[in-house]
């Protein structure tokens, strides 16, 4: 859960919206997932896409004969927020305002953006689940760690001769972490 801090001064654009009373009996509603994937709505929320009508009749127009849902949109949008360039363009006014959503050239385009933000939604939500990578955890010295033994000063590449080598990571004086495959830095 994210601290109160971050929800007074965060912004959050969500699939769906719950509307009505909630049912005041001992049933509480539960979430198996961020986006409500079969989770049951506690008796008296009504559930609805955030999305309006009018901001699907938008993205349609937009893209003329393509199927978009409302979910396509979401994602979309996940995945343009997510986007290097998105961020780094229009940097200044995400500090000072809601985000625009320019629909980008091509149905294709759209599509590419959304299938990456249902694509990075699933890491986001699943990175639990993903098998991790084998990796090589070697210790110096005594084998037994202490907790002052866990603590890091300052982490680094390994070397290979001159140049860095990304495979490894010393963590301390103590730790080091190797087998890091490169695609992990992508």
């Amino acid at each position: 859960l994210p601290c109160l801090d971050m929800v007074e001064k965060g912004q959050c654009f969500p699939l769906y919206l719950y509307d009505g009373e909630q049912d005041t009996g001992t049933e509480k509603p539960r979430m198996d997932s961020l986006f409500g994937e079969n989770a049951p709505v506690a008796s008296g929320r009504k559930k609805r896409h955030a999305l309006t009508d009018e901001g699907l009749e938008h993205f349609r127009k937009a893209y003329p004969g393509a199927e978009i849902s409302k979910e396509d949109v979401f994602y979309y949008v996940y995945g343009l927020l997510h986007a290097p360039w998105y961020r780094e363009q229009y940097a200044d006014n995400l500090a000072k305002e809601l985000p625009r959503i320019p629909c980008v050239p091509g149905v294709k385009a759209f599509k590419t953006y959304c299938q990456a933000g249902r694509d990075l939604a699933g890491l986001h939500l699943n990175y639990e689940s993903i098998e991790p990578y084998p990796l090589t955890i070697t210790v110096h010295g005594d084998p037994k760690l202490t907790d002052a033994d866990c603590r890091v000063e300052k982490m680094r590449y390994g070397k290979n001769g001159k140049d860095k080598d990304l495979s490894r990571i010393q963590y301390n004086d103590r730790i080091t972490v190797s087998g890091i495959p490169l695609e992990a830095y992508d």
